[in-house]
């Protein structure tokens, strides 16, 4: 899509466990309070968790930025979605 991470909000991230926010974390920064605040609130509600952390997102600001979306799935099944303003 041609944008860098500065161009984007919040990434909304699948917290599939506290590792992988920590790994999550490794490549966004420490820009995943949504994604952190769901999982201590909620754990790992499978893939699905992705829509509450984007949900949580929303009730804090306005997104005017594309927002990353990302869940992971059983095995090793990633996906990712870029929602735009």
């Amino acid at each position: 899509q041609g944008l860098a991470k500065s161009d984007m909000a919040e990434p909304a991230c699948h917290p599939g466990g506290g590792r992988v926010v920590d790994a999550l974390s490794q490549y966004f920064g420490d820009n995943l309070e949504a994604t952190r605040a769901v999982l201590r609130q909620n754990g790992n509600m499978s893939s699905p968790t992705v829509l509450f952390v984007l949900e949580a997102l929303l009730a804090t600001k306005p997104i005017d930025k594309p927002t990353l979306l990302t869940a992971l799935g059983p095995g090793f099944v990633g996906a990712m979605g870029l929602l735009k303003p």
